[in-house]
């Protein structure tokens, strides 16, 4: 009897442990939870953050000119020589501006619902084929021709709203820069890497534009063949979701003979 009636508190002493394990092991699961969800909410916030601020510098200017020349117009101070030339300038601030809106929402839309990139199989020739699709009109008017150079059925496994992201706004900014001729799409296998690339045959850069480019954090845009205005913004994306990506973005060109924009992912 006295064997079972000293083991008695060590029982209880087992039990209680037991049951303090349990609620500090709670407390710490909800603590981890808790801090999740801040990180969640910061990356959202921060997020949400850079979205106005990318409105409110790069959208909300050129929205107040197009205001103005309008309104300038509807009070007849303008001849209808200048009209139609502000009227021009208009369209274009307005093509720039939708440009930069469709880049805010889709890098906002990847950013906030894609954190963690889905990787999925899927015909890379169809996806050029598609952006070729909405960027047609463009490439026309600036007598672009677009030559897909990946071949048929080329299957690769990506997240395939970020690759899009990539190449549409490559393509989009190639077209920019090139008048009267090619913008090639091609793909090709290095060792166990993938290397995208999309080469036009416009204006090209120099060196030090390419450094800014790939270097720094901000890039000031310079005018298109057709005075096309820009804010560097989406190259700027391009280079977040490459890294996202876990990839690296090269730039090779030449003045008067055009870029090759290189992504190996």
């Amino acid at each position: 009897m006295t064997l079972y009636m000293n083991d008695t508190p060590s029982l209880g002493y087992l039990g209680e442990r037991k049951s303090f394990l349990r609620v500090l092991t709670n407390y710490l699961s909800k603590i981890t939870e808790l801090k999740q969800k801040n990180k969640e909410l910061h990356h959202i916030t921060e997020t949400q953050k850079r979205i106005i601020s990318i409105l409110a510098h790069d959208v909300r200017n050129p929205l107040a000119s197009i205001k103005n020349i309008i309104e300038l117009k509807q009070s007849d101070i303008l001849d209808t020589s200048d009209a139609a030339k502000m009227m021009d300038m208009v369209a274009r601030q307005l093509n720039n501006t939708i440009e930069m809106v469709d880049n805010i929402v889709n890098w906002g839309q990847l950013h906030l619902q894609h954190r963690n990139l889905q990787l999925e199989y899927f015909d890379l020739n169809l996806l050029v084929e598609r952006i070729f699709g909405s960027e047609s009109l463009k490439s026309i008017a600036k007598h672009n021709k677009l030559i897909n150079n990946v071949p048929q059925g080329t299957v690769i496994c990506s997240d395939e709203r970020a690759l899009e992201f990539i190449l549409r706004n490559l393509i989009g900014n190639s077209n920019k820069y090139t008048e009267g001729g090619n913008i090639i799409v091609d793909i090709e296998q290095a060792g166990v890497k993938t290397i995208f690339s999309v080469t036009d045959t416009g204006i090209g850069m120099p060196a030090e534009k390419i450094n800014e480019l790939l270097n720094n954090h901000t890039c000031q845009s310079t005018p298109g063949t057709n005075e096309e205005k820009g804010n560097g913004l989406g190259l700027m994306l391009v280079k977040e979701f490459v890294s996202r990506l876990g990839g690296s973005m090269t730039i090779e060109s030449m003045l008067n003979k055009g870029t090759k924009f290189m992504i190996e992912i």
